[in-house]
């Protein structure tokens, strides 16, 4: 009897943590699965742009467009792989494709992927979400650059204006780019 009431209680004692652990590593994924999100009503847009800008003196027009569509749903994770929450995916790109980034126009290659480029305004932006303003449109603001951005295999670094011009020879003339569309959410 003795070994039986020990076998008892070496389950208990493996069985009930690990019913515990599986619950709470499970319990995210089953409220992530029933938890819905609103899908926008416009899931696609094309927005022009016109950039004017100045290298070594010489001006430069890129005239393009930013092509935005929706990609479904994606899940956020936390902390070991934890669920956190679900979100609308995008994709962006230029009409052009000029230089394999999403969102960048090329100003200066340097050598290989490694150059300066222009950010021409985040999806989110133009496709209307509500968190998104003319504030966070790209750096050309008021009449006059923040920054632009160094890109290399490390990732990117803003550059500001003096610098831009400073070290690379590059001064933007102008930036104008389409208004976002009015989105609606259901």
């Amino acid at each position: 009897m003795g070994v039986k009431q020990n076998e008892k209680t070496m389950w208990l004692k493996i069985g009930i943590p690990t019913a515990v652990l599986a619950l709470l590593f499970s319990l995210p994924w089953i409220t992530i699965s029933f938890s819905t999100i609103p899908i926008p009503q416009i899931q696609y847009g094309e927005f022009p742009f016109r950039l004017e800008y100045e290298i070594n003196g010489q001006r430069v027009v890129v005239e393009d467009t930013v092509i935005c569509e929706y990609d479904g749903i994606g899940i956020r994770h936390g902390v070991f792989g934890v669920p956190t929450a679900k979100y609308i995916k995008w994709k962006q790109h230029l009409a052009s494709n000029n230089n394999g980034y999403d969102a960048y126009i090329l100003l200066l290659k340097i050598s290989g992927n490694v150059g300066v480029y222009y950010f021409v305004g985040d999806v989110r932006f133009y496709m209307g979400i509500d968190d998104y303003s003319n504030e966070d449109m790209p750096y050309f603001h008021n009449g006059r650059i923040y920054s632009a951005a160094y890109i290399d295999q490390s990732g990117s670094t803003s550059i500001k204006a003096d610098e831009l011009l400073e070290k690379y020879g590059i001064k933007i003339i102008s930036w104008e780019y389409s208004d976002p569309i009015v989105n609606t959410f259901k």
